[in-house]
């Protein structure tokens, strides 16, 4: 699968959406739950871990583009557990 085809904004808006409003769809500082791990995994990608500049998939690692650094650092810096689908929603509209 070809990850910069499938990690864009537009598809990470899109599964946000499918969600209810208040699914958890993420961890807070957690290389394997945050939101793009969870995107990426429930699109049948191999992914191991996510940090805020790569990914390592199938003994890879993979750069990621600058918007979804920027998405994990304001996911980070949350004073929950969790993030919501609505709240990860707020956060990629200012990425």
């Amino acid at each position: 699968m070809n990850i910069k085809k499938l990690l864009t904004k537009k598809n990470l808006r899109n599964w946000l959406e499918s969600k209810k409003p208040q699914a958890r769809v993420g961890g807070v500082g957690q290389a394997t739950s945050c939101p793009i791990f969870k995107f990426l995994t429930e699109n049948k990608v191999a992914v191991e871990e996510v940090t805020w500049i790569d990914a390592y998939i199938a003994d890879e690692f993979v750069f990621l583009p600058k918007w979804t650094t920027d998405f994990i650092k304001k996911v980070d810096e949350l004073k929950t557990v969790t993030v919501s689908a609505k709240k990860a929603l707020e956060i990629l509209e200012t990425v």
